[in-house]
């Protein structure tokens, strides 16, 4: 269990019945621990408690890229294939 201790201010903002905040925590944890490359895309949406396919579609909805790997990465792995 986590406690959040929110300004008073924004309060009112979570209270709000179409807000899941749980869920939304969830998304977003995923989303900042895949981007820092601390777990894969397959356990980020494990995280935000979405199936892979869910995840991938949502990042890209939002202009998440799906995909980490740099122009060099890419390069380096196709070199790798050829040889």
């Amino acid at each position: 269990m986590v406690t959040l201790n929110l300004p008073e201010n924004v309060g009112w903002v979570i209270q709000s019945p179409d807000i899941d905040l749980e869920h939304d925590v969830r998304v977003a944890l995923g989303i900042k621990y895949y981007l820092e490359q601390r777990i894969s895309i397959g356990k980020a949406a494990e995280l935000a408690g979405m199936d892979r396919i869910d995840f991938e579609t949502y990042l890209s909805e939002h202009q998440v890229p799906i995909s980490l790997l740099t122009y060099e990465d890419t390069v380096k792995d196709t070199f790798q294939l050829l040889c």
